[in-house]
């Protein structure tokens, strides 16, 4: 479901993320913008919530030893 939305729609979901990383100094957005960036895109829904997202961010995070 995810693959297929960011498939469908890759131009303006790369589109709104670089505007939002445009903001750092590194291409980089932090939890807020990435946020901000998911209702953006119109990602969430019933199985997708801010509590999903923030797992993810946390886990892409996460410094691997």
């Amino acid at each position: 479901m995810l693959y297929g939305y960011l498939k469908d729609n890759y131009s303006q979901v790369k589109d709104v993320f670089s505007y939002l990383a445009s903001f750092s100094r590194k291409p980089y957005i932090n939890f807020n913008e990435f946020v901000e960036f998911c209702k953006w895109v119109n990602i969430f829904d019933q199985n997708v919530t801010i509590g999903t997202i923030k797992e993810f961010f946390i886990k892409a995070n996460e410094e691997t030893e």
